[in-house]
């Protein structure tokens, strides 16, 4: 498995309307946000407003959570759900889906003939990192 390590001098910067977000990793290489001729995409942005909606993205499905702080998703016009840092929120990508509150959040986008995963863990500092992807795995991402 080849690996290639990423640091946010790596990420490509944009503003949105809700505040900034960073492009972690998007594939194939050369694919664009804006062309939505990606697989999938890793980002994380800072959400600077009170409230905010999100982008759609028809043929996707979206992984979310907040890193630091909780805050209250709702989603095609269901109730508001809290989602506290590190809970997971998976929904599709062209629902209407919109956020109340602030905080840095971590998003997969993608497509939704590809299968994904993402799983949050907690390490302390002094233990040892084990991680046996699956044995049809393309790609496995870990982001600290």
């Amino acid at each position: 498995m080849k690996t290639k390590i990423l640091r946010p001098s790596d990420y490509v910067q944009n503003e949105w309307t809700g505040g900034t977000t960073s492009q972690i990793f998007i594939y194939p290489d050369g694919a664009s946000l804006s062309e939505r001729d990606f697989y999938f995409r890793i980002s994380s942005a800072c959400i600077e407003t009170d409230k905010s909606d999100f982008s759609k993205f028809e043929g996707y499905n979206r992984f979310f959570t907040p890193l630091n702080s909780g805050l209250e998703l709702t989603s095609n016009g269901n109730a508001p759900k809290k989602i506290n840092p590190l809970e997971l929120f998976h929904f599709d990508g062209a629902s209407e889906t919109s956020a109340a509150g602030k905080c840095i959040d971590f998003n997969l986008i993608y497509r939704k003939s590809l299968k994904a995963n993402l799983t949050v863990a907690t390490y302390s500092k002094t233990e040892i990192i084990s991680y046996k992807p699956f044995p049809s795995s393309e790609f496995l991402l870990i982001y600290c």
